[in-house]
């Protein structure tokens, strides 16, 4: 435990938890032709190992194994790069003459923490349709409470300024992204402004880094409906198959084993979470289907006419969402040396002078120098959390659509009750579609802007930059745009490079039965 952070000392105890289940089927007409069953629960889950090992551990102690973070400016940060000795170890000796000037990461479990909870409920209706086939319906429902998140709780909430991030194309070639279209560039600006309202760049606690608080305050909810068919027959048609459509909301929840720094993008307004899941599969149909001849044929002839079957599953389904980012340094907007000393210099409120500016574009004076006030990590708002464009949203791009189908023919030769033969084709993504299994979600690059006060610029990446100039014969110059290395934001980056998404396959096998 660390005794100066006093949520180090104590593991919240769970012993109240309830979870009831009730289920009933019942045969509508009496005919054994129609059920009708449904069922609703509370179930809970575990707390990973790891999670917990990381509350025990890492609690920024003298004697507890240190993790730090710093930022390039930070007083005591290494130079890069750095390689630790062999002879060094994670303990650090509490009387060490650098141990004002680093400040240690801390882990800890929220006094309020809860096993996470899910409500589940659903109702089926199953028809027997005749010919051995059966058509379910079922309707989906489930609650996600006490869901794990983690936040940086060392971030003080009542110190944050406004900052201004200039929205540029790729050396302004005039795309600027879906940024430049939704702010508007005001009076003697060339460029639209994003104004973030809260930045933060203070520690609660300087002696000390991140300090992750282990919540369980987000929330889930999950809909679905579901059809399915299914006729089971030994000859002829088989057929087992279903089509879905569900929606998954949460609140950023984290489905991590071990502890995160940060990955709420502002601690002060969760909601800003609020969105659809990672894991949200708004359609898919999926099935199987076993083909075999129909007729008997005995002898000499069967081995050559009886035997077949084809065998096919498949699977196409929506993409699955993800989220615009930013990459970049830690965003360090400037002041003027003016004002950092005016709102108290080096006795550590200095960093307030970013709350003097109000405006974008404000120009240092002739001769001022630029005191430069990182934010405590690589977000828009210096939170260090999610790296969230908050006009764009969460989750609101989808990868392209994925689909598989694997095939198999069989040819079965029978020559007496104890000796068979059985000669097979299987392709695997037979189809060869190209399910997208990486994709670039980078949209802005963050660059500094020393010019301006209270100032940075987002970079937008369009996947093109400019190439040679011309002169035109009218003395215009031109610039012509050519691919950049950089893929463009939602450009694939990889495709079929999965364990269950992979290129075509094709193989042949025979096996012997005795």
């Amino acid at each position: 435990m660390n005794a100066a952070v006093p949520e180090t000392a104590k593991l919240p105890q769970n012993r109240d938890d309830f979870g009831p289940q009730v289920g009933f089927a019942w045969e509508v007409f009496g005919r054994g032709t129609t059920v009708l069953r449904g069922g609703a629960g509370i179930k809970y889950a575990r707390v990973p190992n790891a999670m917990v090992f990381s509350a025990l551990t890492a609690t920024g102690a003298a004697r507890s194994p240190r993790s730090y973070s710093w930022r390039p400016m930070d007083e005591g940060a290494p130079p890069f790069p750095y390689v630790f000795g062999s002879d060094e170890t994670p303990y650090t000796d509490p009387n060490a003459p650098d141990q004002a000037s680093t400040a240690p990461e801390v882990v800890y479990l929220d006094p309020h923490f809860q096993h996470p909870q899910i409500e589940n409920a659903d109702l089926e209706l199953q028809q027997a349709l005749g010919g051995r086939m059966v058509l379910t319906v079922t309707g989906m429902a489930t609650e996600g409470r006490h869901l794990t998140q983690f936040v940086d709780a060392n971030i003080d909430q009542s110190d944050w300024a406004d900052v201004f991030y200039s929205v540029e194309g790729p050396d302004n070639l005039g795309d600027a992204g879906p940024l430049g279209k939704a702010e508007q560039a005001p009076s003697g600006s060339s460029f639209p402004i994003y104004a973030v309202e809260r930045f933060y760049y203070r520690r609660l606690d300087p002696a000390y880094g991140a300090m992750t608080d282990i919540e369980s305050e987000t929330n889930s909810s999950y809909r679905g409906a579901m059809a399915r068919l299914v006729r089971r027959t030994s000859r002829t048609v088989s057929i087992n198959a279903g089509y879905t459509w569900s929606h998954a909301i949460d609140d950023g929840q984290n489905e991590a084993t071990f502890a995160e720094r940060d990955d709420v993008y502002d601690p002060a307004d969760p909601r800003l979470e609020h969105g659809t899941s990672n894991f949200d599969v708004r359609q898919r149909v999926a099935g199987g289907m076993v083909l075999e001849e129909p007729w008997r044929v005995r002898g000499a002839a069967g081995l050559l006419l009886g035997g077949y079957a084809l065998a096919g599953t498949g699977e196409w389904r929506t993409g699955l969402p993800y989220s615009m980012r930013t990459v970049g340094p830690t965003p360090t907007p400037s002041c003027s040396y003016e004002d950092w000393l005016a709102a108290g210099g080096a006795t550590g409120d200095g960093a307030n002078c970013l709350k003097v500016v109000q405006q974008p574009n404000a120009t240092f004076d002739e001769g001022s120098v630029a005191v430069p006030i990182a934010g405590l990590g690589a977000s828009l708002n210096g939170s260090g959390g999610e790296d969230l464009i908050v006009p764009v949203g969460r989750n609101t791009f989808r990868y392209p659509d994925a689909a598989n189908l694997d095939a198999r023919l069989t040819k079965r030769m029978r020559f007496s009750d104890r000796y068979s033969l059985e000669v097979m084709a299987e392709a695997f993504n037979a189809l060869n579609h190209q399910n997208v299994t990486e994709i670039e979600t980078v949209g802005y690059r963050v660059s500094n802007d020393t010019q301006h006060a209270n100032m940075a610029k987002l970079i937008w990446q369009s996947g093109m930059r400019p190439g040679s100039t011309v002169q035109l014969v009218n003395g215009t110059k031109v610039t012509d745009p050519v691919f950049d290395a950089t893929a463009a934001f939602g450009g694939t980056t990889n495709a079929n490079s999965r364990m269950l998404s992979r290129e075509r396959q094709i193989q042949a096998g025979i096996r012997l039965f005795f």
